[in-house]
């Protein structure tokens, strides 16, 4: 090593040169601190050093001759030193039941490659934990399991300070990947007294043992105003492995008053504050955002009540509510917590994502008024035009396969190559065509199918490499083969490219989307 390096506690190569002028080289020995480390005989003299401690090691090379002559090296200052290993995971992503699962552990410091291994407790079924740190596998049973990892570094250490050591936990949800309705309970909630405001307080004191912001996490939530004193109800849930769009959302409270409750009770999104159950307080609670998500008024005892949240909930997240009562009147009602013998429940509904598919046409050509036998299937555009006399027509045909879902878009794309007679101020029409039957080299005037029903009407584009898009949702049922026809509502002439020319960007398209 080069003077005043510094290294961790691994196996080192000592090196040194050595020559006698006239003479040979019979032995070099490497010494640590006086201490012999190892000899070597043949060049290049070598020896491998392994420290057993940290600290400041001066290393010499002693050469003898074959006249037993013995000359020292000069010494070489070098630090050993032992980095400890520290874990950084606290939380781990949760699992879903039956979907494939990894996670990486990582850890700061230590010497080398680290090892990790389970020192207490027990993975879900169906989790390992490799060497390496990481947890992988498929998850066969729900719940949360709780367990203690530990690390070591790769130096010549054994001591226990070379290891650390971390609890952690793995919940494995249900699969929420597909398109349902999945339940979930709150991970806090709780409920908070709270003062009313000065003009809305009644004389005289609080009645004990009431104080303001005062928070109780037990097995009720309880929502109300009784003179000055207002509470409060705060839920928190955690949303994770949802897949698709969600689609609705019903916060599921059941009351546990045996009477029938009256008032307007309210629910409200809350601002993204830190809290919990246990630290609830008037100081990070969090602030209802806008006007209420949802009400009811006339709570009967013992009823489950649902308040529709969707407007607020909409992908994985968090979320925060907060549940009052309308302040006209002494008004109250008590929900169970997720303490309680009902837990309240956020329903989340789901549904698939949408799949857009973009469809080249199988065929397309123009068609010419005034030359009625004419084929425009070859070219590389197709000539839009309303002129008496002179109509110039453009048809399509699209093959729709393979449809697994319900067709809630359906958009022909057309460009915009050419505009022969200037910039056009009419509109372009598509209809759609009863006879697919037509072929793109043989169809023309005299033979094209007649229109059926007219789908949309837009303006043509004022620019060449303008785009025109066309509504023919109501068109596509489902899987099948489809005719379009492009009409102009008056001159001048324009020309859309077609699936013959050479800019594949202004290709025509028939854009889905199925959902």
């Amino acid at each position: 090593p080069a003077n005043g390096s510094t290294f961790p506690a691994f196996a080192t190569t000592l090196t040194a040169q050595a020559s006698v002028p006239g003479g040979l080289v019979a032995i070099v020995e490497f010494y640590a601190n006086d201490t012999f480390v190892g000899a070597d005989t043949t060049p290049p003299y070598a020896s491998v050093w392994e420290p057993t401690a940290t600290g400041t090691y001066l290393l010499t090379a002693e050469a003898t001759d074959d006249a037993s002559v013995t000359r020292t090296s000069d010494p070489v200052t070098v630090t050993v030193t032992n980095s400890v290993p520290a874990i950084a995971t606290s939380t781990l992503p949760r699992a879903a039941l039956g979907r494939l699962y990894s996670a990486q552990l990582s850890a700061g410091g230590g010497d080398g490659p680290l090892s990790w291994w389970l020192a207490g407790g027990a993975l879900p079924e169906g989790i390992t934990l490799s060497p390496a740190g990481v947890l992988s596998g498929t998850p066969s049973a729900l719940g949360t399991s709780q367990f203690t990892v530990r690390v070591r570094d790769s130096d010549l250490f054994t001591a226990a300070w070379d290891e650390d050591a971390r609890a952690l936990s793995l919940t494995v949800d249900p699969d929420r990947s597909q398109p349902g309705t999945y339940g979930f309970q709150p991970s806090h909630d709780a409920y908070l007294h709270l003062i009313a405001p000065p003009g809305n307080r009644p004389a005289g004191n609080l009645p004990p043992p009431m104080s303001e912001g005062i928070a109780f996490n037990e097995d009720t939530l309880v929502v109300g105003k009784t003179g000055a004193v207002i509470r409060r109800s705060y839920l928190r849930f955690d949303l994770s492995g949802l897949g698709g769009i969600v689609d609705g959302a019903v916060l599921v409270l059941q009351n546990t008053d045996t009477e029938d409750r009256t008032g307007t009770y309210r629910i409200y999104a809350g601002t993204p504050t830190s809290w919990s159950g246990t630290d609830l307080s008037a100081h990070n609670a969090p602030e209802p955002v806008g006007a209420p998500l949802a009400s009811q008024t006339a709570i009967p005892g013992g009823s489950t009540v649902r308040f529709d949240v969707s407007s607020a909930v909409t992908d994985n997240g968090v979320y925060h509510f907060i549940l009052d009562v309308e302040p006209d009147g002494n008004h109250h009602a008590r929900f169970s917590s997720k303490e309680g013998s009902a837990a309240p429940v956020l329903e989340v509904t789901t549904i698939a994502a949408p799949v857009v598919t973009e469809l080249a046409p199988i065929a397309d050509s123009g068609v010419y008024q005034d030359q009625p036998a004419l084929n425009g299937g070859a070219l590389s555009f197709m000539q839009v035009n309303g002129a008496a006399n002179f109509n110039k027509e453009g048809f399509l045909k699209f093959t729709v396969s393979d449809i697994t879902g319900n067709v809630v878009s359906a958009k022909l794309r057309l460009t915009v190559v050419a505009q022969p007679g200037g910039t056009p101020s009419s509109n372009a029409l598509v209809w759609s065509n009863d006879t697919t039957t037509w072929t793109e080299s043989g169809i023309n005037w005299s033979n094209k199918p007649t229109s059926s029903i007219l789908r949309d009407t837009q303006p043509h584009p004022k620019a060449i490499g303008g785009v025109i898009e066309f509504d023919v949702t109501a068109a596509i049922t489902g899987d099948g083969t489809y005719s379009f026809q492009i009409k102009g509502s008056g001159p001048p002439r324009v020309d859309y490219a077609t699936r013959e020319n050479a800019n594949a960007a202004y290709r025509p398209k028939l854009v889905l989307t199925v959902q």
